[in-house]
């Protein structure tokens, strides 16, 4: 194989990856402001549940949360802006303005403060795109168990 062609696998290879990368950020991003929306609930019905469930619950979020931003946000933001810190820290500044703008949307629609088993519906259509594995998926999992079992308490 010639030097040509072996570089321009490596190219395509790499263009092909940024390619399927930037979908997998956009609907993640959403994703997280799903996460961020639902930790916001939870926060404000700890006085409907123990703390116990309520620290539980948060555990299996920020551990998705940060699956989420260490594993796929991160390394596609580098890899798209060539490691140029500024455009960086303003691509990371839009999507959190986008989690934001999530947050904001599904407040209004799930204006209630007991938990509801749709959110586990939400997250798990995330975990569709992207699971985590080990201790991070198994926190989540206790979350998702958590959630649907205090929403059918009645």
């Amino acid at each position: 194989m010639t030097l040509v062609k072996l570089i321009s696998i490596i190219v395509l290879s790499t263009v092909a990856k940024l390619a399927i990368a930037a979908p997998l950020v956009n609907e993640m991003q959403g994703c997280q402001g799903i996460l961020d929306f639902v930790n916001v609930k939870v926060s404000q019905a700890s006085d409907l549940y123990s703390k116990n469930d309520i620290s539980a619950i948060k555990k299996g979020l920020d551990a998705y949360n940060s699956y989420i931003q260490n594993e796929i946000i991160t390394p596609s933001i580098a890899a798209t802006v060539a490691n140029d810190k500024n455009k960086a820290a303003s691509l990371q500044k839009q999507i959190n303005d986008y989690r934001a703008t999530l947050v904001t949307q599904l407040s209004q629609r799930y204006p209630q403060k007991p938990l509801v088993t749709d959110y586990v519906v939400l997250i798990n259509e995330c975990t569709k795109k992207a699971a985590p594995a080990g201790e991070p998926l198994e926190a989540l999992k206790v979350s998702f168990q958590l959630i649907v079992q205090l929403a059918n308490q009645k």
